[in-house]
């Protein structure tokens, strides 16, 4: 076969796929995008398994089968085993890419003060720091394993500060911490199971993203009401579905060890193009996903096989059981996924309830003001530097005794919750060109807003990004 011809194949193949894929990761975290709160009650089983629920399913469970007769003539072609030749003379970079993409969602996370993505906004300066020593321990090869250990201590940390269900959000990032602790083991059956918990940790995320699309339609619907150009041209509660399904299916797949390289650079296309959309939040809490999607397409199955038991090989390769296994996976996720929604709803609910959403100061002489100046930063993004009177920045977790006029400001950019300030200086990173409404209101210890004369505490200014 030659090169032109070849080409061809690959080309047509990637358009296939992306055309069938085409809506796949346009949501894959949404709570990055959308305005989202566990107060809003979440769909329970009976809501959710509709009739275009099991259509959706059932195609779902028959396409995972089939595309195991897809991978098994793939595997066989001449094309792919020239490829997979090349491939592997690469493989020993893999261990590289991922220790520097780690080492700058890091050091991005150290910066903008979060736990390694995006929304999970941190004031714990040990944390902080300790994600600046990761990053480091991973400039050299011999410390990796120790770089390992410290991220599950980070999200261990985050299990505490956010909780084991808003975590499940991040599954892959125990993954690529235990691909690091095993990445210097002489054993290659244990070095193996280091790439093998990639692909579930990652395909269990994709699982969990497209779960929470099936019981919170409404933060999905939030996302297409701000960019309708994403439906395609279907109504919203149809692409959500879909794209769920579809989210599901591509997890299953990863889990199953289908097409690792077939979903690998088509998935981490879409994510390339939704960038065009989401802007930089998008590249940066996705880094560690392309590393790793670029590592599946490096590595292909690798030794992965090798390190499980005979039984589950037998059945990833079973087009039945593989089906079957698809829906219980589904059922058994969503039935999770629905239960861990209802535990956030009630505990949001009883919160809401100590704590009513407003406080009203009334005394002139003790309510709150705030404003705020927004300065271009020297290199990207902008500087906020907050001015506020009768009010101290303290993290709801401060032991000092707190009063009223105790507490945090939360910033909202265009009604999109985008971050909780600490103090009187906020980077805001980078923007897409467009005109912004930035508003930032005050919030005591005990998570309640503000109020001085039945009107919200809050300072709002515009910002034009050119």
């Amino acid at each position: 076969m030659n090169k032109n011809k070849e080409l061809d194949i690959w080309v047509r193949g990637i358009l296939a796929t992306v055309m069938i894929f085409g809506t796949h990761t346009l949501f894959a975290h949404v709570k990055w995008f959308s305005k989202y709160s566990y107060t809003d009650e979440p769909l329970q089983l009976a809501e959710i398994t509709d009739p275009l629920f099991w259509v959706l399913a059932i195609s779902s469970m028959l396409v995972v089968g089939l595309c195991i007769y897809l991978d098994k003539w793939i595997e066989g072609t001449q094309w792919f085993i020239n490829w997979d030749k090349r491939l592997r003379k690469y493989q020993y970079k893999s261990l590289l890419i991922l220790r520097i993409a780690t080492a700058v969602v890091l050091l991005f996370s150290w910066q903008l003060k979060t736990l390694a993505m995006p929304e999970l906004a941190i004031n714990n300066e040990w944390i902080l720091w300790l994600e600046f020593l990761l990053a480091v321990l991973l400039i050299f090869r011999k410390t990796v394993p120790v770089a390992g250990a410290g991220m599950v201590v980070l999200y261990l940390f985050g299990i505490y500060k956010f909780g084991l269900f808003h975590m499940l959000d991040y599954f892959l990032l125990p993954g690529v911490a235990y691909y690091f602790i095993t990445s210097n083991m002489t054993n290659d059956k244990i070095r193996n199971t280091g790439l093998l918990l990639l692909y579930i940790t990652l395909g269990f995320s994709l699982c969990w993203a497209g779960m929470e699309k099936l019981v919170y339609p409404e933060w999905g619907t939030y996302i297409l009401k701000e960019h309708p150009v994403l439906t395609l041209g279907l109504k919203p509660d149809l692409f959500i579905q879909g794209a769920a399904f579809i989210e599901i299916s591509v997890g299953v797949m990863f889990i199953l060890g289908l097409l690792q390289r077939s979903l690998a650079i088509t998935v981490t296309s879409l994510f390339i193009l939704t960038t065009l959309v989401f802007g930089t939040k998008e590249v940066t809490g996705h880094l560690l996903i392309h590393a790793t999607l670029l590592v599946f397409f490096i590595e292909g199955a690798g030794g992965i096989f090798n390190a499980t038991p005979v039984f589950y090989r037998r059945f990833s390769r079973n087009p039945i059981f593989a089906g079957m296994g698809f829906m219980v996976l589904l059922l058994g996720l969503l039935s999770a996924y629905i239960w861990g929604a209802n535990a956030k709803y009630m505990e949001a609910k009883l919160l809401e309830r100590d704590h009513p959403h407003n406080v009203e100061i009334s005394d002139n002489n003790k309510a709150p003001q705030i404003d705020f100046e927004i300065l271009p930063d020297k290199y990207e993004g902008w500087n906020i530097n907050l001015t506020t009177r009768h009010f101290n920045f303290y993290p709801p977790a401060a032991s000092k005794e707190m009063t009223d006029n105790d507490g945090y400001a939360i910033l909202t950019i265009d009604d999109h919750v985008t971050a909780r300030i600490y103090s009187n200086k906020f980077y805001l990173p980078p923007l897409n060109p467009g005109k912004y409404v930035l508003e930032i209101t005050l919030h005591n210890t005990k998570y309640q807003q503000i109020t001085h004369l039945g009107l919200p505490v809050k300072a709002v200014k515009e910002l034009i990004v050119e």
